[in-house]
């Protein structure tokens, strides 16, 4: 058997050594250690969770796919899908080289995610008005799957906020990000009273 050659995207070896799992050469195929883990495993990548959070499983999905503000040694940002559901029972958290970024790519990736999962989505929700047209052309075709924009995604806001705070700045090549522009700001979450339930 031929030896595997390495993958030379930096942003991909940095977020592997971080999280623990690495990529096969090239774009179709999918990580070899799945990152999709129950919260009742208590550990999420290398996020500790109380067994007290576990919830019911949610058909109402968040997803994010968006650059970080890490950069490899090749110059280039890394790429994380991150997938959750409306009361966070499951986290999924990938990394995508900066190569794979295109609607097809996240379709197979996202799919692979419901594929693995006991309860399907009916809507997957995501908040990145820049990332829209991606977003939507990969998801558009899924079976029995709203793609929603929403600004509803409270289990996603929370956990990029963890992340931003606790994960990224550890990383070589962390970048503090600048002001996000008007308009695409983090959901922000509102009390319980005024919120009620998100739009279907």
């Amino acid at each position: 058997m031929a030896a595997r050659r390495p993958f030379r995207g930096g942003a991909l070896l940095l977020i592997s050594s971080v999280l623990g799992f690495s990529f096969e050469q090239g774009c179709s195929r999918r990580p070899i250690h799945a990152r999709t883990t129950r919260l009742a495993l208590t550990v999420v990548s290398r996020e500790v969770v109380s067994p007290s959070s576990v919830a019911a499983p949610s058909s109402q999905w968040e997803l994010d796919f968006f650059s970080r503000p890490v950069q490899g040694a090749d110059g280039k940002k890394l790429w994380e899908l991150l997938v959750t559901d409306g009361t966070g029972s499951f986290r999924h958290v990938e990394a995508v080289p900066s190569n794979c970024v295109n609607s097809r790519e996240l379709r197979t990736r996202v799919q692979r995610v419901i594929d693995a999962s006991n309860v399907k989505p009916e809507n997957i929700r995501f908040f990145r008005k820049q990332m829209k047209n991606m977003i939507s052309i990969a998801l558009g075709d899924l079976p029995e799957v709203r793609c929603v924009p929403s600004r509803a995604t409270y289990q996603l806001s929370a956990w990029l906020e963890e992340r931003e705070a606790t994960v990224y700045p550890g990383m070589s090549g962390y970048r503090k990000p600048r002001p996000e522009a008007p308009g695409m700001k983090m959901p922000v979450r509102l009390p319980e009273q005024l919120r009620g339930a998100p739009p279907p």
